[in-house]
């Protein structure tokens, strides 16, 4: 997450060209999300978990050997590719052996797991880049992978039952159509499509992109930017960890809006601040708005029948897949024909106004069941 954007300045400081690094790798979950849960129920999580690893793997030796942007670019595909196959198939599991009464404690420590690797990364990863240069750390990050591979083949095998099924490329089909009818048919699941992609429309995207040049013009190192993402993410850890305590006690949907609103404000000040003590502390501050991934998988678990969870969860890639390089394009192009500060102002009020109008949809529009999440 860190090291490409931060590779990708050295060779250009266009928000343009650093836009497209970063946005190219969910581009990748756009093609393979849907995919990906049919290769999932067909061979198994096991071995798409197996495939995610290798192409993180493959991915990031590419990368230690780019030095254009076009091997850049295909680094990216190979880890978006790996990414999205791990997410579907790991979540997927997740759903299924959760208990139905405990889904947002269980998808809330699923998220905070999943999060200590990439506090752990930025942090080692800036002063790796310090100290020895950009290669190593990929190398580094191969390594990792290749790790993560082996622990994969070593899960146990689970019987996939073909008898009766249709082929792959008729599940392909049927999946994708099922996709649609999930997301036209019930109103929850298009709320949390449109959640997930406001909330990404802050920290998860600005993160990893416009805020890594906005702290390279501010005068923050390498090793600077890792540590303090470490302590951005730590602070998001937490927050996720907690969303099961706050299950029981507290409007979840609220929550969730309000941790929006949340990033929304803090991306939008961001360029204001001049001391360095303050930039650091909306950063840290502005982790605790990192819950949606977390709160999306409950609130799709609870408004899912188990054999649409899967189809759930790819799409939410999907349309995260396909929203992240678009709105990254688009502000590119607004940072270069205004400035960077004027992208994170706008981003800001624009998610702002879409919190109050998700508000409305979900207490005029959501089903019973699920308004009762905002009240609970």
């Amino acid at each position: 997450m860190l090291l490409v954007p931060l590779y990708g300045l050295t060779l250009s400081d266009s928000a343009l060209i650093l836009a497209v690094v970063v946005g190219v790798r969910p581009l990748a979950a756009v093609l393979l999300s849907l995919p990906m849960g049919v290769f999932s129920d067909f061979f198994g999580r096991r071995a798409v978990i197996i495939g995610g690893f290798t192409f993180l793997v493959v991915g990031c030796l590419v990368l230690a050997a780019a030095h254009t942007y076009q091997w850049l670019l295909l680094g990216q595909i190979l880890i978006g590719m790996g990414d999205v196959a791990l997410l579907v198939s790991a979540f997927s599991m997740l759903t299924e052996l959760a208990d139905p009464a405990r889904q947002y404690a269980v998808q809330g420590t699923g998220g905070a797991a999943l999060q200590l690797g990439t506090i752990l990364g930025p942090l080692a990863g800036g002063f790796m880049v310090s100290l020895l240069g950009f290669q190593p750390a990929f190398f580094s990050a191969g390594a990792i992978s290749l790790m993560g591979l082996i622990l994969a083949a070593c899960l146990r095998r689970q019987p996939v039952e073909h008898d009766g099924k249709p082929g792959l490329l008729t599940a392909l089909v049927q999946y994708h159509k099922n996709a649609w009818q999930l997301l036209t048919r019930k109103s929850a699941i298009l709320w949390a499509v449109a959640f997930d992609s406001v909330a990404h429309l802050t920290w998860p995207n600005f993160g990893a992109s416009f805020y890594l040049a906005f702290l390279a013009t501010a005068g923050f190192s390498s090793a600077a930017a890792g540590s303090l993402m470490s302590a951005h993410l730590l602070v998001s850890t937490l927050a996720q960890a907690s969303l099961g305590r706050l299950s029981g006690r507290a409007s979840m949907i609220g929550v969730a809006l309000g941790a929006t609103l949340l990033g929304a404000v803090t991306l939008g000040i961001m360029p204001l601040l001049q001391s360095t003590a303050l930039i650091v502390a909306v950063t840290c501050v502005a982790g605790l708005s990192r819950i949606q991934w977390p709160f999306v998988l409950g609130f799709v678990a609870e408004n899912t029948t188990t054999e649409e969870r899967a189809t759930a969860i790819a799409m939410l890639n999907a349309v995260w897949g396909f929203s992240t390089p678009v709105t990254l394009f688009l502000l590119g192009l607004l940072a270069e024909q205004t400035s960077l500060s004027f992208a994170f102002y706008a981003t800001g009020a624009v998610v702002a106004l879409l919190v109050g109008l998700l508000w409305i949809w979900a207490k005029k529009r959501l089903p019973s069941d699920s308004r009762a999440l905002l009240s609970d």
